[in-house]
């Protein structure tokens, strides 16, 4: 596992679209933001939803519409609790699963949404949870059919929580250069934590030793390809 950093001065659809524009996958794991769309639309990609952004949508509500909100959030730690029980299956295994024991709690939880959001308010909190997942339906059921997708990107929010809460404390990066050079050194530190390794010592190795390393092996001084030969060594 590893982890890339980005820095685009807006939210613009057009800055997604440039990052993944290489991108050789077929899926795209994100929340329900439209920023996305120009991505997914230029690059054919099927767009999944992630299931922990639609359970925060129906804990907000939780205080004001408990009892429809709870019900919501009880079927989303069921679906978890599936996941979690399959974490280690086969992909055929995983999908058998999801196709027998997720798939019906998918669907009955759907049902209930669209016949409770006609008698709901949609500017209240439960509507605006109702109507995330209505919009967002065909995303949230795209890992039903797909085994090597998670449903959710936990992993991701969490390797993004460090910037996101230190950006209020740094206030400024001091110029789109400076944001620019950050993420890069978020690239290769939150790589190092997924790899499991020191991003101390990596990058006292690394640095000491990148200026006689030929381009063309690059590959190894990254996190990934550095824990690799560590490990060969």
């Amino acid at each position: 596992q590893e982890v890339r950093y980005h820095f685009s001065a807006t939210k613009e659809g057009k800055n997604p679209a440039e990052f993944l524009k290489d991108y050789q996958g077929r899926l795209l794991l994100v929340d329900g933001g439209s920023e996305f769309n120009a991505a997914v639309e230029a690059k054919g990609l099927l767009r999944a939803g992630c299931w922990s952004h639609l359970r925060t949508y129906f804990f907000h509500a939780r205080h004001h519409h408990p009892e429809a909100a709870l019900l919501a959030i009880g079927t989303i730690r069921d679906l978890f609790a599936i996941e979690e029980a399959i974490r280690d299956a086969s992909l055929e295994d995983r999908r058998a699963a999801r196709e027998r024991d997720a798939r019906p709690l998918v669907e009955g939880l759907f049902d209930w949404v669209v016949g409770l959001r006609r008698t709901t308010r949609p500017t209240s909190l439960l509507g605006e949870a109702l109507t995330y997942a209505v919009n967002g339906r065909e995303y949230f059921e795209r890992f039903l059919a797909h085994p090597e997708l998670p449903m959710h990107n936990n992993r991701s929010e969490l390797a993004l929580r460090g910037p996101v809460v230190g950006r209020k404390a740094w206030l400024f990066a001091g110029s789109e250069g400076g944001a620019k050079a950050a993420a890069t050194l978020f690239t290769l530190t939150g790589s190092c934590a997924m790899q499991g390794i020191d991003p101390w010592v990596y990058l006292a190795d690394v640095l000491s030793r990148i200026n006689d390393h030929p381009v063309s092996r690059i590959a190894e001084l990254t996190p990934r390809g550095w824990r690799l030969a560590t490990a060969e060594s």
